[in-house]
């Protein structure tokens, strides 16, 4: 009968415990990590560079420095075949863009050479098979973790002929469940100048950088961006579609990665895919299901 009061006791006073002494949201610790206490600071990483002279004049000289100098070479090659690679093996110049995926027998994008003059011209919206310097697509998507975190997110992406320049924005709009009090939201943005890296008629890569926003728990946070994305058009109706960022929030590292495969239907796409997303020691993830509109 005792341990049965104790117990009794015991769950009531961590039923009753204020809502911060409670386990926080994934939110919560993204915005206590961004803004520590004063008495907070980050462990020290110490280091006796004694020592690692000591370990360097062990093996310095003319043998050491030509190691190095071909080991951070061979780095550097390994480390840009993504940026170099695929536009030696792929690109193409003179295409152009139609206003879907697909519209032509041919995947992404069109050659120049295989247009009908009277396609390049005509009303846009009667047109079907026109060609231009310019692509927009938009989409809006949703995700959950399955657990407590649901997102709601969005792109505009213009892309032009226009020395294969172009601009990209992304938006994503978080909301966790919170047993214990008011859900914690958030909102996480960025605006990116993009540059077209490689192209072809089945395969677009872009790479981009611009600056990111956070905003939650009344707090507003900024920081750099940067991406490298790939589009694949394999065959009608597929679309292929992965990216990758890497930037901060104030001091925060981000890390965001999200691939997706899509099913196009004229101006129409629905698409299936993963979002991740890592910063301030917190994950953010969970799969998706969303539409996009090509012009």
């Amino acid at each position: 009968m005792r341990r049965r009061i104790v117990t009794l006791v015991a769950g009531l006073a961590i039923f009753c415990l204020p809502a911060g002494a409670h386990a926080q949201t994934r939110l919560e610790q993204i915005y206590n990590h961004m803004h520590p206490g004063p008495n907070f600071r980050f462990p020290d990483n110490p280091r006796d560079n004694n020592t690692y002279n000591n370990l360097w004049n062990q093996v310095q000289g003319p043998a050491a420095d030509t190691a190095l100098i071909g080991l951070a070479t061979g780095l550097g090659v390994i480390a840009t075949v993504p940026f170099w690679l695929p536009s030696a093996i792929f690109d193409e110049d003179n295409l152009l863009f139609p206003k879907y995926p697909y519209a032509y027998p041919t995947a992404g994008l069109v050659r120049q050479a295989n247009c009908k003059p009277e396609n390049n011209v005509g009303d846009y919206w009667d047109n079907a098979l026109i060609t231009k310097g310019w692509s927009v697509r938009a989409s809006v998507d949703t995700g959950s973790n399955f657990d407590d975190l649901s997102r709601i997110g969005g792109q505009v992406f213009l892309d032009t002929n226009f020395y294969r320049l172009g601009v990209m924005t992304n938006w994503n709009w978080y909301r966790e469940y919170n047993p214990f009090g008011k859900a914690p939201t958030a909102l996480m943005s960025d605006v990116n100048l993009t540059y077209r890296l490689t192209q072809s008629e089945w395969l677009q890569m872009h790479v981009g950088a611009g600056m990111r926003m956070w905003s939650s728990l009344g707090d507003f946070s900024g920081g750099f961006n940067a991406f490298y994305r790939g589009d694949l058009f394999p065959g009608e109706p597929v679309n292929l579609s992965t990216i990758y960022e890497l930037g901060n929030l104030d001091q925060s590292f981000i890390m965001h990665f999200r691939t997706q495969i899509g099913m196009n239907w004229r101006q129409g796409e629905i698409y299936l895919g993963y979002d991740w997303t890592r910063f301030a020691g917190v994950t953010l993830q969970g799969p998706l299901v969303g539409i996009r509109v090509w012009f």
